[in-house]
């Protein structure tokens, strides 16, 4: 039987029209086009199997006596066909052999498809096996150039949770607002007129590469440099009121900071809470995104501990953070972002705690660390990790490589003769999945 409901979803899919600047994508590409493509048959076949073509659409194709005529033809359709045609046009390149001329309609994704040149669409998904790093912190790793994997509408993971119920809508062109709140230069607090808090180099690296992943997963970054305690509320305030998480899909928060068991240090050596940072977002206080995911990653130690290792346990989890939600090498180049510690309901209305996902650098008293040049052991692995496999993977699955990752790292302690460890961790409360759908969008 046929699902009338969806049919005419279809239909007005394609009846919409198709971004100017795409459509002059097009139009300006037709030699190129031309001179790399030989196989304009399967490309035919393969925009009426996607529902881009009708059968008169695909019949008129046919009827033409030449490749060349029967490519004419299928650009000519094209730029009529509405706003996901474009989208999909690059799909059915590269999933018909024809990544050159891929390259012309997405340029920004040329040099991941260089180096990946036998992969197809049908494949992308294995790239989420991919070997990870055998060691942690890696120079190569930690600079290289960030090109995140795009999503593609024929794969397993955008068939199954693009439009599923019990997945969180991630469609629009720009998902919604990435908050990065980088403190580097503190001024408090201070014992015996000496500024405890040092300096956090390298945290720029973090910061900038984190705008970079961003903008690539169609987020609108906004960064604030160098906030006190009161200032991180403050902005925090202003953004709850702001109507424009009304129309978005997500909200994240970065904080790069230093930090102790009782929370994130503004730069006067002040202390804010990480129950009072995403209790500002509960359904109840900041209603514009009640129902949408929230995701808070935190750069900071949570204590002055450090994780020598151990036998390998079955333990429990130290961590006290989630009470809310429950109720290189080189010594010298990685520091520590921690110092000592300073002496209405119904059944109408969604619980407000829901749709929150915490991810820390580390426990719950222990340190975490940083290398001076290349940025943070944690935020480093989160974008190694999301750029190659937010396309494929839920986002608590992306963290546990994350954790994989910044657990492999080590680093030799002044102050002993055992190496340091580092262990990142997660809290949520979330009710669907999370996908970032990487360069898809309705």
């Amino acid at each position: 039987m046929v699902n009338r409901s969806n049919t005419e979803g279809e239909r007005k899919k394609y009846q919409s029209t198709m971004d100017e600047r795409h459509k002059e994508i097009l139009k300006t590409n037709r030699i190129n086009f031309r001179k790399n493509i030989a196989n304009p048959d399967d490309i035919n076949d393969m925009l009426f199997s996607r529902g881009v073509f009708t059968e008169s659409m695909k019949q008129e194709v046919e009827a033409e006596k030449t490749p060349i005529q029967k490519l004419q033809k299928i650009m000519d359709i094209i730029p009529k066909r509405g706003s996901e045609a474009f989208d999909i046009f690059y799909e059915v390149l590269i999933a018909t052999g024809n990544g050159t001329a891929a390259d012309f309609i997405k340029p920004e994704l040329k040099a991941y498809r260089l180096q990946n040149p036998v992969q197809s669409v049908q494949s992308m998904g294995n790239l989420a096996n991919a070997q990870l790093p055998s060691e942690w912190p890696n120079e190569q790793a930690m600079t290289e150039p960030i090109t995140v994997v795009p999503c593609y509408r024929l794969s397993r993971v955008f068939k199954e949770n693009w439009s599923n119920t019990m997945t969180y809508s991630m469609k629009k062109k720009i998902r919604g607002r990435a908050i990065i709140i980088n403190n580097t230069n503190f001024y408090g607090p201070s014992e015996n007129g000496v500024v405890v808090l040092s300096r956090r180099k390298g945290t720029d690296k973090d910061k900038d590469r984190l705008e970079i992943l961003f903008q690539q997963l169609h987020f609108h970054i906004i960064v604030h440099e160098d906030k006190s305690a009161q200032e991180i509320q403050t902005v925090l305030a202003e953004e709850i009121g702001d109507p424009y998480h009304s129309a978005a899909d997500c909200f994240i928060l970065v904080i790069l900071s230093h930090g102790t068991k009782t929370g994130i240090y503004g730069v006067d050596g002040e202390v804010v809470s990480v129950e009072a940072i995403t209790g500002f977002f509960a359904s109840n206080i900041c209603p514009n995104l009640a129902g949408k995911p929230k995701i808070f990653i935190i750069q900071a130690c949570q204590g002055e501990n450090k994780d020598h290792g151990g036998m390998l346990s079955t333990g429990p989890d130290i961590s006290t953070i989630g009470e809310l939600l429950r109720k290189t090498k080189d010594m010298s180049l990685n520091e520590q972002d921690a110092v000592k510690d300073p002496a209405q309901s119904s059944e109408n209305r969604i619980a407000t705690r829901r749709d929150i996902f915490i991810a820390s650098a580390t426990h719950p008293g222990f340190v975490s660390l940083r290398n001076t040049l290349y940025g943070s052991w944690f935020i480093q692995a989160v974008i190694w990790v999301f750029q190659r496999h937010a396309h494929a993977e839920e986002l608590s699955t992306l963290f546990r490589m994350v954790n994989n990752i910044v657990s492999r790292g080590r680093t030799s302690d002044s102050e002993s003769e055992m190496d340091i460890f580092q262990a990142a961790r997660t809290e949520d409360s979330f009710i669907k999945k999370f996908y970032f759908f990487p360069s898809c969008h309705e």
